[in-house]
């Protein structure tokens, strides 16, 4: 599933924006009981970039195969992430 190719008026379009914010709820919701403590949009955007399983439990619940498309998503959901200190630092991590 590629959000990105959708017509942003197409009824698909709409329909896939609706699924990726409730896999997004639910996987939070699922990181949130596993961990015991609150979520917010950066643990769930660093829990899913850092880990392996979890990105695999994502894909599972989202149905989208591309870890990028996932990233994209989340980010475009939320622009402040963009700012944020630990996603920087993610990222320059990533570049070394």
């Amino acid at each position: 599933m590629n959000i990105r190719n959708l017509s942003t008026n197409s009824p698909s379009y709409s329909l896939k924006e609706k699924e990726f914010d409730n896999a997004l709820l639910v996987f939070g919701s699922l990181l949130s009981i596993l961990k015991n403590k609150k979520i917010n949009t950066i643990i769930i955007l660093t829990s899913i970039l850092n880990d392996k399983h979890t990105q695999e439990c994502f894909k599972q619940i989202s149905g989208i195969d591309n870890i990028q498309t996932i990233a994209y998503n989340i980010i475009v959901r939320n622009p402040i992430l963009c700012k944020s200190k630990i996603i920087k630092r993610y990222l320059r991590k990533q570049k070394k």
